[in-house]
């Protein structure tokens, strides 16, 4: 009967370890109750359930605040890691912006472990380093991007259903995401060589939320450009649009996920447009092709420029978070004569808005595609790439955006984010160019 008893009341004594709010507290303590009535349980064994009562509730208690602590509903968060996106200068309105996360001490980056974070979607000064320009930030109250302001978060739909944009605050337990979108607030930025300090208050869905972080982040640029991903490739042929004696090619580069079709996929892709002499017809000859700004040539490569009237990117581009349009350098082309259509390129280019260089070289199959008749099948790249393929990391010491070694392995999106790329075919493909454009608006 002694170890009936002892064994009811150690069964007893685990549930109430376990118990996960107070009522389940009570409703094990009751057991306890019963047991001892019912049992006759001598006076050692009720004090000793007593006292581990006593401990197991107490723990239970503390446990459950800090679990509260780090619920999506406390009132402060305890953040203690921080990482920022650098995603450029998308709408050409010289402002940069920033995705940072703050996460608190159970979670990584892609979050595991029961805890919170913070997305914050921060729009800064431009700057040749990797850095959040210290200040006051509030939400932005324009459609356009503001400096020293954070974008409000917001639900949006597509064909796969709701999604986040914009800064929110979102927490993970038991492997389940909960998110609410920050419709207001201030934080102030200060910076002390590598540490940051971050501390304000935020609002989402009604519940004010106090924020504070100290020390350093980890700075990620999804802008820069990684050219030695670039795997696979088509030679595209427009024949002579114009009539003007020169015949067009799309050179188009993709990394391993792209697709040559629309450039949808996680990778980098490239797009390099040459022009020949039309008597050569669908040949493009081997040389050294330099960029020329708004002024086709024979045995030359345009710019890259943005069709307003077409929605489309047109001439010579690189595409990561950003899609830049390149404005100097050359490629040169050289066929394998013994290998049928596999090239090597060498290029050496400079976009025309963050100044990086893009340099590398291609060697291997480019598949041929006469694009004169299958027009309906054209699709022009006319979106900003998603930040979800390699990337460059750069320390949090301030180095020059750009310059430090790279990583392939970084743009990992949190399950709940998701960016669509929206790709719409050209019917026609001309040579007509808008003068003086550099992209100046963004599109979605």
């Amino acid at each position: 009967m002694f170890v009936l008893k002892t064994g009811l009341a150690l069964f007893l004594i685990y549930k109430l370890k376990n118990a996960r709010n107070l009522i389940s507290v009570i409703v094990v303590l009751k057991h306890f109750y019963y047991l001892a009535i019912n049992f006759k349980i001598d006076i050692v064994m009720k004090n000793l359930i007593k006292a581990l009562a006593v401990v197991v509730l107490v723990t239970t208690f503390f446990a459950s605040c800090n679990k509260r602590k780090n619920s999506i509903d406390s009132s402060k968060l305890n953040l203690q890691s921080a990482e920022a996106e650098f995603l450029g200068d998308k709408k050409r309105e010289n402002v940069y912006t920033y995705f940072l996360f703050l996460d608190d001490e159970k979670l990584t980056f892609n979050p595991k472990g029961d805890g919170c974070f913070v997305a914050l979607e921060m729009n800064v000064e431009p700057s040749d380093l990797n850095e959040i320009i210290p200040g006051r930030y509030e939400e932005n109250p324009s459609s356009r991007k503001v400096k020293l302001t954070f974008e409000k978060g917001k639900w949006e739909t597509d064909d796969q259903g709701a999604y986040m944009k914009g800064s929110y605050i979102g927490t993970q337990v038991g492997g389940q995401f909960q998110q609410k979108p920050i419709t207001s607030g201030n934080l102030n930025v200060a910076q002390n060589g590598n540490t940051y300090t971050i501390s304000g208050v935020v609002v989402a869905e009604g519940q004010t939320y106090n924020i504070e972080y100290k020390g350093e982040i980890k700075f990620y640029d999804l802008v820069v450009p990684l050219p030695e991903t670039l795997t696979h490739g088509e030679i595209w042929y427009w024949g002579d649009p114009d009539n003007d004696g020169l015949s067009i090619f799309s050179i188009r580069l993709g990394a391993d996920d792209v697709k040559m079709t629309d450039f949808s996929g996680k990778g980098d892709a490239m797009q390099i447009e040459v022009y020949t002499p039309s008597s050569l017809g669908n040949v493009i000859t081997d040389g050294i092709y330099p960029i020329r700004v708004n002024s086709p040539e024979k045995f030359t490569a345009i710019d890259g420029y943005y069709d307003d009237v077409d929605n489309a990117d047109y001439g010579t581009w690189y595409y990561t978070a950003d899609a830049m349009s390149v404005r100097e350098g050359y490629v040169r082309v050289t066929k394998d004569p013994k290998k049928g259509s596999t090239y090597r390129l060498d290029f050496d280019m400079i976009d025309d808005w963050y100044g990086y260089t893009i340099k590398d070289y291609y060697e291997g199959q480019l598949a041929f595609r006469d694009m004169r008749e299958d027009v309906t099948a054209v699709k022009v790249r006319s979106s900003v790439r998603s930040v979800d393929g390699t990337s460059s990391v750069t320390s949090a010491n301030g180095a020059l955006r750009g310059k430090t070694n790279r990583t392939q392995d970084r743009r990992e999106l949190r399950p709940t984010e998701r960016r669509i790329e929206t790709n719409i075919p050209k019917a026609v493909r001309n040579k007509q160019k808008i003068k003086g454009i550099k992209r100046m608006c963004e599109r979605e």
